[in-house]
């Protein structure tokens, strides 16, 4: 990793950009049964000096990124070099104004490490991806994470995140051989009651060359013909496993269930003291174009809507929301703008599971045949968060550079 070259940033047209990436490790110490990392990369993670990572921040800069996020596999992976470098971000972040928000994936004993967590905090990291995977502690024993069995509670780990003021992103996975019909309800209370906002759920898969696909291969519990390592449950049918699975992921999209996952992290006062504090320092949230910002994303999303026909049906909701809970919490245009953001956000997912939902076959979990119009029209448009965030990151910009002094995280 010390003789990976450095990304030239300089040639991106970052406004085609919300974020971008480095990267700092390879590998991952953990021993996971379908993870195809430590298979690729090796369970020794090995590591960039931290002088490289700060010249990539630097690049970054000042090619005009406002966000990156780390890729690594488990940016904690090694603990020591993961808080060197930490040590050297803090400085040059304070240096620069805070520049450039962080976000990466770490293993979950993450929580465990109180100084881990400042040092994150302090070097600007808003959220962490976590790999959660499920709250059945014999689903994890089975699949050997027992990174997420040792000491105190699931829950616990996650509220010690959220209060250091970092967000919580998580993977979970349905359809270990613990898993029974009744795991669906079980994640779905699990991510609600535990404000995991952006949840990403998977049926589980049996990657080649990873351990759980030998088992599988073994046990003959490969579904024959499927190139993604579908996998036959053991206390379910297939297709049990794969409408258990879209239920799941509509109900976590629906406006109400996304919305009451938004909400729950208010609960934490040292949470709004930690963002606050941070904005603080990155100077975040003029007035003028935070308002801009959250008017641009309502024409935007009110447009899409009309178009869907769901401006009743999913916007009330939004309305709903927006006046009743948020403007309880927040009524300042900042609150404004980052309930907004977070309304166009869950219009993404909300539209993707259903497209995605109504394209599967109820059995085999397939995908219908599209006729080639269709399905090359649907290529050809971009989703509504990718022409607001990813395309003209210029409304992030807007919202990112909207400095003042009420320190209220954008």
């Amino acid at each position: 990793m010390t003789k990976v070259p450095s990304p030239r940033y300089d040639l991106l047209d970052v406004n085609r950009y919300a974020s971008g990436a480095l990267q700092f490790s390879r590998g991952c110490p953990f021993q996971c049964e379908f993870c195809d990392i430590i298979v690729t990369f090796g369970r020794r993670p090995r590591t960039k000096k931290p002088e490289q990572v700060i010249v990539e921040l630097d690049a970054m800069r000042k090619a005009g990124f406002f966000s990156a996020f780390i890729v690594d596999d488990n940016f904690i992976g090694n603990k020591k070099a993961a808080k060197e470098l930490l040590r050297l971000i803090i400085p040059w972040q304070e240096r620069n104004g805070f520049p450039i928000r962080l976000s990466t994936e770490a293993s979950v004993d993450l929580a465990d490490d109180a100084e881990l967590l400042d040092l994150m905090y302090r070097a600007n990291f808003r959220h962490v991806f976590v790999g959660i995977e499920t709250p059945r502690e014999a689903s994890l024993k089975e699949t050997k994470k027992y990174q997420n069995i040792r000491g105190d509670s699931l829950q616990a780990k996650l509220e010690r995140i959220q209060r250091a003021g970092i967000d919580i992103h998580a993977g979970f996975i349905v359809g270990f051989d613990n898993d029974d019909k009744t795991i669906f309800e079980d994640q779905f209370r699990f991510i609600q009651d535990n404000g995991v906002l952006l949840a990403m759920v998977g049926m589980l898969q049996a990657i080649p060359k990873t351990p759980l696909y030998e088992r599988m291969q073994k046990a003959g519990r490969l579904v024959a013909g499927d190139d993604d390592g579908a996998i036959v449950p053991a206390q379910m049918t297939r297709a049990e496993l794969v409408s258990g699975y879209w239920g799941l992921v509509r109900r976590l999209y629906t406006p109400g269930a996304f919305f009451d996952r938004y909400f729950r992290v208010y609960r934490f006062p040292e949470y709004h003291r930690k963002r606050a504090s941070i904005s603080i320092k990155a100077n975040e949230g003029k007035l003028v174009p935070t308002l801009v910002y959250a008017l641009l994303l309502f024409l935007t999303l009110t447009r899409a809507l009309l178009a869907d026909g769901s401006l009743m049906k999913v916007g009330g909701i939004y309305l709903w929301y927006f006046l009743r809970v948020n403007m309880r919490y927040r009524k300042d245009a900042i609150g404004l703008a980052q309930f907004m953001n977070r309304c166009v956000t869950h219009w993404h997912f909300y539209r993707f599971t259903r497209e995605a939902s109504e394209g599967l076959g109820a059995v085999s979990g397939t995908r219908r045949r599209e006729d080639v119009k269709t399905r090359r029209a649907r290529q050809a448009t971009p989703s509504l968060f990718f022409r607001t965030f990813l395309a003209p990151s210029r409304l992030l910009r807007l919202c990112v550079l909207s400095r003042g002094r009420d320190g209220r995280p954008c």
